[in-house]
């Protein structure tokens, strides 16, 4: 799947627009199953992934918010309970 980077706008649309007409009139499961294999094989390159410092902040604070309230809240059968009440 190497393609040349096109030289120009026109180049570009008409080597891209085919490409994405085919995959619109795909029925649309086979284009979620394609979605998903995409967001899978980002996996295999994960330093390839540039993660900005705030979401890696983010990202511990939401963490250390949720180990600080591992004993808060309920197990799922007991909040049941209190909605079916």
């Amino acid at each position: 799947m190497n393609k040349q980077a096109p030289t120009n706008q026109a180049s570009d649309e008409t080597t891209i627009a085919p490409n994405i007409i085919n995959i619109i009139r795909r029925p649309v499961s086979e284009r979620l199953k394609a979605i998903e294999d995409i967001w899978d094989s980002i996996i295999l390159e994960p330093e390839a992934v540039d993660i900005p410092q705030w979401h890696r902040e983010e990202l511990r604070h939401r963490i250390e918010t949720y180990q600080s309230k591992l004993k808060t809240g309920s197990f799922w059968p007991d909040v049941r309970r209190r909605i079916e009440e």
